[in-house]
């Protein structure tokens, strides 16, 4: 059966409602992993906007594919060989390892039917925040935008855990941040963990997740005085507020 298409699909996005986030965290560590890279928005953005259910694969290939190129680009038979494997092999399998489809190699469709919780986070990381990418060419894809910057940085559970005890204190210094992380994370109080523990967060923190977050814009940090605080641009992470660790 032919897959009916709309090209308004803001209603259903924003009827999305959010519950309290307890969906595992590498499963979240995966979802805003996705929503950063453009194809798999464009993927989502085109499942979302058919009505029948499932789509067939080779009718989803080809809204993908003129989805995908510039009106006025010349594309190969290389290049489209390339999109369809990668299409196939990647972007379909990864979302259904993401539980956001249903898909295997054996089916003729492809059935959209993700968890609420993924239709609100979509909702707020929503393709319409993003330059149009109909005609994003391959090149541009190569060049994050700030907001995909900070999805993701939110693709790490430490990360969040960051962001979430900033939000709290608004600057802290980096070794109390390195307790309050480590006690999130083990779920019990600093004096039952052990310090190789708490040092090994410290030097993670040091070295990999605060240059991130500062690169993002989203932190700022005194090496000199080891001191950690959210930025002007932390704001960006507002609407991501039910997606973060609780308080």
């Amino acid at each position: 059966m032919t897959s009916t298409w709309v090209e308004n699909s803001k209603a259903r996005r924003t009827s999305a409602k959010l519950n309290p986030v307890t969906v595992p965290s590498k499963r979240l560590d995966t979802w805003f992993e996705l929503l950063a890279d453009c194809r798999f928005r464009r993927l989502i953005t085109i499942l979302e906007r058919q009505l029948d259910g499932v789509t067939k694969t080779r009718e989803l290939f080809e809204h993908f594919y003129r989805r995908s190129i510039g009106s006025d680009t010349e594309v190969t038979d290389d290049a489209r060989i390339r999109l369809r494997i990668d299409f196939h092999h990647r972007l379909l399998s990864k979302l259904a390892s993401a539980g956001v489809i249903a898909y295997a190699d054996r089916m003729d469709g492809v059935r959209y039917a993700p968890p609420e919780e993924f239709e609100a986070l979509f909702a707020y990381a929503s393709a319409d925040r993003f330059p149009a990418e109909v005609d994003r060419s391959t090149a541009a894809e190569a060049e994050r935008t700030q907001d995909e910057v900070v999805l993701v940085c939110l693709a790490n559970h430490r990360r969040r855990i960051v962001l979430t005890r900033l939000r709290m204190h608004e600057s802290i210094s980096l070794a109390d941040l390195a307790d309050e992380v480590a006690e999130c994370e083990q779920g019990r109080p600093l004096c039952d963990i052990d310090e190789e523990q708490v040092l090994k967060v410290y030097l993670s923190l040091y070295h990999d997740h605060l240059p991130r977050l500062m690169d993002a814009g989203l932190i700022d940090y005194d090496q000199q005085a080891d001191w950690v605080s959210l930025s002007n641009q932390s704001t960006a992470l507002d609407r991501y507020r039910p997606f973060l660790p609780n308080d």
